[in-house]
């Protein structure tokens, strides 16, 4: 498990007690508060620094939030890069101004319970949303739309009210699937959403919306048995299809609850040799779709192929028709 790792030394405690009850967080700690919040962990110079600008004074600012309990800094081995997490008075600080939600439990016992697994998980979650947005970043001509936006921005009261509350779990709804010998109703939860803005000429616009799956191969591609009763990828298409299709009313589930058009569904798979073996299982899981076909509302990359690219955007995206294509021109 991973424990905070607070200030331990004299000298670090006694500028705790001497400034705490002084110090107020700038503009920009708050808006690190929130992406820290956002995320739920982020490594000190992979994601902040460059969110933020400037490494140094990141860094210090990182060090003073920790010491004063607006982060909390997670324990890790000697020249592993620092992760934070939310600390308990960044917490309130942020309920206070932007009304996200407090638990009661403490965030700093929170942090304590965090397992190994969750953590690689929630980082790995963060490196592609991260550096999706830092590419964004770079081009004048895109925009990097995160899922608090799109939440407070496209979605339904009842997803935004689901965000307001602890527990509420905004990206999490249910879906039937009928579809040959898969026939039953689940949940399903994206690991992210986030939508890619295109500039145009006049003033226009045009977003590509995404969710994110995150995997991490602990899970079958396509069971051996129709059965919607365990985890698998094939599972996780079949409701997001089932999700994206027109109702009576004229809207998909994925409309009437996020307000969005259509959403691609981004799979970042396992790396290397079983990397290439699980890419080659989608498209197998796609072509299930369409006639057999395939279907353009799944696209598939390699984890090492996406997070060791100079550009994200410009990563080898396989469709679930088995076109190749980047990310920024996946529509």
């Amino acid at each position: 498990m991973h424990r905070p790792d607070l200030p331990g030394s004299a000298q670090q405690k006694a500028l705790g007690r001497k400034s705490r009850s002084s110090f107020v967080p700038t503009e920009r700690d708050t808006a690190i508060l929130r992406a820290v919040a956002e995320h739920r962990l982020l490594r000190s110079r992979s994601h902040l620094v460059p969110l933020f600008g400037g490494s140094l004074h990141v860094l210090r600012r990182l060090q003073r939030l920790t010491a004063e309990r607006y982060l909390c800094r997670l324990a890790g081995r000697p020249h592993q890069e620092s992760v934070y997490a939310i600390g308990d008075k960044g917490s309130d600080l942020l309920h206070r101004r932007f009304g996200v939600p407090r638990p009661k439990v403490e965030w700093t016992a929170q942090n304590r319970t965090l397992t190994e697994r969750h953590v690689a998980h929630t980082l790995l979650i963060a490196d592609v949303l991260v550096g999706i947005e830092l590419a964004c970043r770079a081009r004048p001509d895109l925009r990097f739309v995160s899922a608090a936006e799109v939440i407070e921005r496209h979605a339904s009261e009842r997803v935004r009210q689901r965000a307001r509350e602890v527990g509420g779990r905004p990206l999490r709804w249910r879906v039937r699937v009928r579809d040959g010998g898969w026939v039953g109703e689940g949940a399903i939860e994206p690991d992210g959403l986030f939508g890619i803005e295109h500039a145009g000429r006049g003033g226009t616009t045009k977003t590509d919306w995404y969710f994110l799956e995150a995997d991490r191969g602990t899970m079958s591609v396509i069971p051996e048995r129709p059965r919607l009763d365990r985890s698998s990828l094939f599972k996780k298409m079949l409701q997001y299809h089932a999700s994206a299709e027109k109702k009576l009313d004229g809207q998909s589930l994925t409309g009437r609850h996020f307000g969005l058009p259509s959403v691609r569904t981004l799979f970042v798979l396992a790396t290397g040799a079983r990397g290439q073996t699980r890419l080659q299982r989608c498209l197998e899981a796609s072509r299930h779709f369409q006639g057999g076909r395939g279907t353009g509302l799944f696209l598939f990359v390699k984890r090492e192929d996406l997070l060791e690219a100079t550009n994200p955007l410009t990563a080898p995206v396989t469709a679930g028709t088995g076109h190749l294509l980047p990310l920024s021109d996946a529509s």
